[in-house]
């Protein structure tokens, strides 16, 4: 269904993946699917915000763009997938009306916003925002001023929600564990293994814990309740990835299959990798993009990934050039190769 067609296009994938119908101009920050068809939004860094949809062909239609002030660095779809919201550089959180093409501010900090999800919380669906002032902010649409206003201890560098867990990501890689039916509340803090930076973040399907992607080419899992095994040894583990002969690569996206529980990175080195966190091994491994890996994001039914290439920074700015590191988004029909070895 969705092959190594080039219509529309003129470019080539290693993996014969199929690029979407037009491209962003500047590499992409973040991607997400809407929650109840397969349409998919793009931020990046040129401020811009662009949504296709993407037919069962495999052929997609780009349905229109919005654009920051700033750059954009994520975006989060509203529940009935009407909605798209975003935030960025500029310090505001946007709503963009698909529909009606409307773009209304409804957050705002005071300083660069990074995190921008819509969450289910005990007072309703509400737009999540984490800012590098140190805050993180819940938004009813509806109303001017945040409903709730976190405090946390240091700037936040990623985030993930899935039902009621909200995990959110500091300098020095402490780990805030919060409950979205008391948000004010930290329910737990979790320090990672990790040594670096953590760039990435993801839930686990059930909820019990995490992953998370470093500067360092590896990742972490921890389980939020401290599980053992059956020596009595911590089930918390970390392990090596995007790395080639020596040299280490980021980790720029961590991505969990909710049906089979199995695990997608993506880093800087243009490889995208599936695991097995239970059998602690490597499902698959993609062919070597030439751009690194900077996004990815599961359809509703997890029937399609996207995933996006483009210069994400790792050598500097004087080697930001389209000509040799491309920016491009990517489908793949998702059939059971996600599926783990157990």
């Amino acid at each position: 269904m969705y092959g190594s067609s080039r219509r529309g296009t003129n470019i080539n994938n290693p993996n014969g993946d199929t690029p979407l119908s037009t491209q962003p101009e500047d590499t992409v920050s973040g991607l997400a699917w809407s929650p109840k068809s397969n349409y998919i939004a793009c931020s990046a860094w040129d401020g811009k915000i662009s949504c296709w949809q993407v037919n069962q062909n495999g052929t997609s239609e780009l349905k229109g763009s919005m654009q920051h002030e700033a750059p954009a660095l994520g975006l989060s779809w509203n529940s009935d997938g009407t909605k798209v919201f975003s935030a960025g550089c500029d310090c505001k959180g946007m709503m963009w009306d698909i529909a009606t093409g409307t773009f209304t501010q409804v957050a705002k900090h005071d300083e660069p916003i990074n995190i921008c999800r819509v969450v289910m919380t005990s007072r309703g669906s509400l737009v999540c925002t984490g800012s590098w002032d140190r805050t993180l902010k819940y938004w009813d649409t509806r109303q001017q001023q945040p409903i709730v206003t976190c405090q946390l201890k240091d700037r936040p560098y990623c985030a993930d929600f899935l039902n009621n867990l909200a995990v959110v990501c500091t300098v020095g890689n402490t780990a805030q564990v919060y409950n979205l039916n008391d948000p004010l509340q930290v329910f737990k803090s979790v320090q990672s293994s990790l040594r670096y930076q953590v760039r990435c973040i993801s839930c686990f399907p059930d909820s019990t814990g995490f992953a998370m992607g470093s500067i360092e080419g590896r990742v972490a899992l921890h389980y939020i309740d401290g599980s053992t095994d059956a020596q009595g040894k911590s089930k918390d583990f970390n392990f090596k990835c995007h790395r080639l002969n020596d040299v280490v690569y980021g980790i720029n996206t961590v991505l969990f299959n909710k049906q089979y529980g199995t695990l997608l990175t993506g880093g800087s080195d243009g490889f995208i990798y599936f695991w097995d966190k239970q059998s602690r091994s490597r499902i698959k491994e993609f062919k070597k993009l030439p751009s690194p890996i900077t996004a990815s994001a599961l359809n509703f039914n997890e029937s399609i990934l996207a995933y996006a290439e483009g210069y994400d920074w790792y050598m500097g700015a004087e080697y930001n050039n389209p000509s040799t590191y491309p920016i491009c988004i990517f489908i793949r029909a998702i059939g059971t190769e996600m599926k783990g070895k157990q």
